[in-house]
């Protein structure tokens, strides 16, 4: 044991260095009365920064991390493998190292799932949360990082809302609403019309999932193993194919009567396409309108840097669901005094901002995310809003 004790004695002295942060756990309290558990990262630095972080969730129930799990074809047995991710996490941990403190939280919507008959009292339950309840909650969180409840030694008098997902529809809104929020960083959101999002979302998913079978189709046909995951894959394909058609019927049937689909035809479809989470964005096109929300964010804070951040690899949000946006950004960030913008495609990262393809996978964010997002909080200078070459800051 005394041998084991040096060994570790040595291994401090000479190995990783300490953790440059500290995280405390605590509750955000809503404007419903809700107290949502949350994460608040500081770093030890003796002068870190005066912008602080709050992570806008996307769609669907999360916790304070963002994880998310996703299944993905392999190259080995059973030849899809199930990867979990935690990307608002891995980007806290990295800002606190550069010296920015940051803000997590759970999602309404989970919290809600795991506490019901609170949320029932309230009329909170989770089929029937909007994206302007999240919106709130949101606005909350970046309003507690500006009024002096930090640690001592950390003083934040400007809040960076950094959106994944649909939280990118969010975070200009929340800059709206609070001035010091002089920082959007939308990472990997669409910015067109719902439902066609999340139908070309389940397409792209059926894409991957019979690349799989493809993949698998290529080996010996005479092992069990191979056997085994042919049928998996394929019933996953087929399982995701009736997700897709019976989310199909119901936003035609839902568009169709003005948001009065018929309960069988709802009762068949998909959680994940009858949530008002949703609909709410299929009701109100103003939802995925993003352009409205910048102005007002820059003209309450009379300053506002913006970046939208997106990737060719991400199947979630291909490039016909940004790229107009991207265009719009520079436009009308050229030239503009108090609307610094920048537009950056990042390549071979995921939706979930890990560097991934099907045959491998990793499941911590990449680092040419976390270098563009440093450089972007370091800088804010203004992109050149004429040139849509949309080069990436990170090789």
């Amino acid at each position: 044991m005394r041998w084991l004790g040096l060994f570790l004695f040595v291994a401090v002295c000479l190995g990783a260095s300490p953790i440059a942060y500290e995280e405390v756990s605590m509750t955000i309290a809503t404007y419903d009365g809700f107290q949502l558990p949350a994460i608040l990262t500081v770093p030890k630095s003796q002068h870190p920064s005066h912008i602080a972080a709050v992570f806008i969730h996307g769609s669907g129930p999360q916790d304070y991390d963002g994880t998310a799990s996703v299944t993905v074809p392999s190259i080995s047995p059973p030849y899809y493998q199930t990867l979990t991710f935690k990307p608002f996490r891995d980007l806290a941990h990295a800002l606190a190292e550069a010296g920015f403190p940051s803000l997590r939280y759970e999602k309404r919507s989970r919290y809600c799932g795991l506490h019901w008959a609170e949320c029932n009292v309230t009329g909170g339950l989770v089929e029937r949360l909007t994206l302007p309840d999240f919106e709130k909650d949101a606005a909350v969180a970046a309003r507690y990082l500006l009024v002096g409840k930090m640690p001592a030694g950390t003083f934040v008098n400007t809040v960076a809302a950094i959106g994944h997902s649909e939280g990118c529809l969010l975070a200009p809104r929340v800059a709206a609403a609070v001035p010091g929020v002089r920082y959007v960083v939308n990472l990997h959101g669409a910015y067109t019309p719902f439902p066609g999002v999340l139908l070309d979302q389940l397409d792209a998913g059926l894409v991957k999932i019979n690349d799989a079978i493809n993949y698998v189709l290529t080996l010996d046909q005479s092992t069990a193993a191979v056997q085994k995951s042919l049928a998996a894959l394929r019933q996953q394909a087929n399982t995701s194919a009736e997700a897709r058609s019976r989310c199909k019927a119901f936003f035609d049937e839902y568009l169709a009567t003005g948001g009065r689909p018929s309960k069988a035809t709802t009762d068949l479809a998909p959680a994940l396409c009858t949530n008002t989470e949703i609909t709410t964005m299929v009701d109100d096109s103003e939802w995925v309108n993003i352009t409205n929300a910048f102005y007002k964010a820059a003209a309450a804070n009379l300053e506002l840097h913006v970046m939208l951040v997106n990737g060719p690899s991400d199947w979630n949000i291909p490039p016909q669901h940004y790229t107009a946006m991207h265009r719009w950004l520079a436009a009308a960030g050229f030239g503009n005094p108090i609307f610094y913008a920048r537009a950056v495609e990042i390549p071979h990262v995921s939706h979930w901002m890990v560097e991934m393809d099907w045959v491998s996978g990793g499941n911590t964010v990449a680092q040419s995310e976390i270098d563009n997002l440093l450089a972007f909080l370091r800088g804010g200078v203004a992109y050149p809003g004429e040139s849509f070459s949309l080069p990436a800051l990170v090789p």
